[in-house]
């Protein structure tokens, strides 16, 4: 278990959200595993943190189209790719525009 205050520490670095007050969301976001008990049930936590990610990926239409087509979505990538550097730059989403517009 560690402590809200623990968990808002991590929540910062881990994050780099230095702006968010965790201490005061953390109640609606990860509470306790009692009122008025400050411990925090971490690994609870985490497990059902990603579980909710994971469902909602796979629940949006918009991603599950993106996985169904993960193969041309790459062999759009790698033809726009000239340099081969693994990025797709400005000037070379550009040129690969200007040749399939030809």
């Amino acid at each position: 278990f560690i402590s809200s205050e623990q968990w808002a520490l991590v929540m910062e670095k881990v994050l780099d959200l230095h702006d968010v007050d965790w201490k005061e969301i953390q109640p609606r976001v990860a509470p306790t595993i009692q009122p008025n008990l400050d411990k925090i049930d971490w690994r609870a936590w985490l497990i059902e943190t990603s579980t909710d990610i994971l469902k909602a990926l796979s629940d949006s239409d918009r991603m599950r189209r993106a996985i169904d087509h993960s193969d041309k979505i790459l062999a759009i990538f790698e033809f726009l790719d000239f340099d081969k550097s693994g990025l797709v730059e400005k000037a070379e989403f550009l040129a690969g525009g200007r040749i399939l517009n030809r």
